[in-house]
């Protein structure tokens, strides 16, 4: 792959030639306008293109523009490199950039720390996100221009906002080019007819950041309108901020202008994208509802049935009144033999309900609502894996017709589609809790706190909390007043994972009860990974530190290192100084006489020891130093920081250089000497 660069700033240009040339692009360096244009001619062209703000004399965004207009159609990826405040995004978005790489400078990092991590994340994101870089998104593109089913990406962090990605079906869909979507907010789809009362339902929901499904008149290029389901929802970062709007846009003009009792499987067809978007189960319900209304009903519920109380965990309706009354019913009431709802959800089979039942749907206090009371309804049970899950429930509202069997047949459709939906968003929370309440237990509930010592620990698993990663760390006391620290990487992921770092946790914490050298710890776990490995390949690397508080009276505190195939420990002193300490040692569990050592320091007030695991070092590999030697540089600067401060910064630093989305686990434990109060 091929990526041309042309920025005036020498330090950022040669940190982004680094951060492409690591991902595996072949990096041409343009240095003025000309070799930049001429660049894009040659065989074969440039897939990526960075212009820096200012390339000589010249400014970006007429950069872009030129780029632009000799390019003409699929050209490659074009980006935006600057330091705030200068980067104007939208007016580079305007100008044809598919993307701009804002660099915030960072107070405690040195400049060209800051903008190689903040490059890396930003290429993260564009792999994940302009899917023309890289064969396996260039894939996932073709995969998502041939769904029929537009789809949209909006940045909410950037001024009004616009949308960042658009597939080929929205194209299609719209009769917009892709230069005059991107860059812009949705609301140039809307026009005269344009419902105000779902326009208001869709702004509340962006501006709640949840998600949410509403219909739209919307209107081609050439002015003819259509009538848009679009479902939003919001996508969130590893510290829950919403960094994208997700976007999905059916075409319902066929089926909503001719009736849905002719188009059943067209419908079928596009909702089952739209109750599959997520597996968040509020999300899913949601949904749901919103999918279901208008083309099955004017009203929307999704109820359950639990300790004979039904709950109400979704509702929906055409009118925005009478969602808002039905949504000021009560969500729970005590369930009642006659209750229609009730009835189907013991009884599993669907019912089509006449005027005088169909009031009784929206609860005990339905028959109160003052706008449009029901005519009719159906209910549908939500049955997975041979078990009631709750009940869909559909009402049609007076002076609309009634519901008849050919609806009632298209309902269970839908529902049963809900049903496994659903099914499979619980069973997702489902594991997720269990995986999460497992990696807790294998991490101390709280930390020592010493008078003369601050112990703090940052911890991140990899992907979305659904596997149990390897990584642990540890503090507790030994015989005689000393504290153990350790950090530690077991192999594997998973419940095999799970069981190796309970194993070497107990290990340690026995050992140290008996052993009076970190080394001699640490071959007592070798001992047993070794009889227990039979075969099964389970390792761990470990770096683990006894700390002592000294007897001169000065406030200082001894520590001892030992080191097991993990990365090199730091001590941050108190003037500012950054120190490795610990010899190299053999994996644990690997050979039955490793060689490891013990490596001894003191730390005065205000100094600190800082353990971490592999997810830290190598997230920050670069060509000119490895991942441990930017440890130490990220270290550089922290010695005024707390235990925790310390932690939380190669905790996010890692995690940035990993795209937000850790690869792998990342651990931190830090133990810092407490400063001698000022003298009054």
């Amino acid at each position: 792959m091929r990526a041309l660069i042309a920025d005036a700033d020498e330090v950022r240009r040669e940190a982004l030639r680094e951060e492409l040339a690591r991902h595996g692009h072949d990096v041409t360096v343009a240095t003025s306008t000309q070799e930049l244009l001429a660049g894009e001619h040659a065989d074969p062209p440039p897939e990526l293109v960075a212009v820096g703000w200012r390339v000589g004399d010249d400014p970006a965004l007429e950069l872009v523009q030129a780029l632009r207009a000799q390019t003409p159609g699929d050209g490659p990826v074009v980006v935006v490199v600057g330091e705030a405040p200068e980067v104007d995004v939208v007016a580079a978005l305007d100008a044809g950039a598919n993307d701009v790489w804002g660099i915030a400078p960072a107070d405690d990092l040195p400049r060209d720390v800051a903008i190689r991590l903040s490059l890396a994340a930003h290429y993260a994101r564009l792999q994940a996100e302009h899917v023309r870089v890289g064969g396996e998104f260039a894939l996932l593109r073709r995969a998502l221009d041939l769904t029929g089913t537009g789809f949209i990406l909006t940045d909410p962090r950037l001024e009004d906002g616009p949308i960042v990605y658009a597939n080929e079906s929205f194209l299609h869909m719209t009769g917009y080019a892709l230069e005059e979507v991107l860059g812009r907010n949705c609301r140039f789809l809307q026009g005269p007819a344009t419902e105000p009362e779902a326009l208001d339902v869709l702004r509340d929901a962006v501006r709640e950041a949840r998600a949410v499904t509403v219909e739209l008149r919307n209107y081609r290029k050439d002015g003819t309108p259509f009538h848009n389901e679009v479902h939003v929802s919001p996508v969130r970062d590893e510290h829950g901020e919403v960094v994208r709007f997700v976007g999905v846009q059916i075409d319902v003009t066929a089926y909503r202008d001719a009736g849905f009792h002719d188009h059943g499987a067209a419908y079928l067809a596009a909702a089952g994208p739209v109750i599959d978007a997520t597996l968040d189960l509020r999300a899913t319900l949601d949904s749901i509802a919103r999918v279901s209304v208008p083309r099955l009903a004017e009203v929307c519920l999704v109820d359950v049935l639990g300790d004979e109380v039904v709950e109400r965990l979704a509702v929906a309706a055409v009118d925005p009144l009478v969602e808002r009354a039905v949504e000021r019913l009560p969500e729970a009431y005590a369930a009642r033999d006659d209750d229609p709802v009730v009835q189907a959800m013991r009884s599993g089979r669907p019912a089509v309900l006449d005027t005088e039942q169909a009031v009784k749907v929206l609860g005990p206090e339905g028959v109160r609502l003052e706008r449009r009371r029901p005519r009719s309804a159906m209910v549908v049970p939500l049955k997975a894996r041979g078990r009631a899950l709750g009940a869909l429930v559909l009402a049609s509202l007076e002076r609309e017709r009634a519901f008849e069997a050919p609806d009632l047949g298209l309902a269970e459709d839908i529902g049963r589609r809900a049903a496994l939906a659903i099914d499979n968003a619980r069973l997702y929370e489902s594991q997720r809790g269990v995986a999460q309440a497992l990696q807790s237990s294998l991490l101390p509930s709280r930390l020592p706190d010493l008078e003369a010592l601050e112990f703090a620990a940052s911890y991140r698993p990899f992907g979305e909390g659904m596997e149990i990663g390897g990584d642990f760390y540890d503090a507790f006391p030994m015989l005689g007043g000393a504290t153990v620290l350790v950090v530690g990487d077991v192999s594997g992921k998973g419940a095999s994972a799970a069981a190796l770092t309970g194993l070497a946790r107990h290990t340690l914490r026995t050992a140290a009860g008996y052993e009076d050298r970190p080394s001699r710890v640490l071959e007592a776990l070798n001992r047993a990974l070794v009889l227990d490995r039979v075969g099964r390949g389970r390792y761990c690397t470990v770096a683990l530190a006894v700390l002592e508080p000294g007897a001169d009276g000065a406030g200082s505190v001894g520590v001892t290192v030992s080191r097991a195939g993990h990365p090199v420990p730091f001590v941050v002193r108190a003037d500012g100084r950054v120190e490795p300490i610990g010899r190299p040692g053999t994996l644990l569990g690997y050979v039955q006489d490793p060689s490891l050592h013990d490596a001894r320091a003191s730390l005065g007030p205000g100094d600190a020891l800082v353990l971490y695991t592999d997810g830290v070092s190598e997230a920050l590999v670069s060509r000119r130093a490895d991942g441990e030697e930017w440890v130490g540089e990220l270290l550089e600067g922290a010695h005024e920081l707390s235990a925790d401060a310390i932690a939380r910064k190669l905790e996010h630093a890692a995690v940035a250089a990993q795209g937000g989305a850790p690869r792998d686990d990342v651990a931190v434990a830090v133990a810092r000497v407490r400063r001698a109060p000022a003298a009054a």
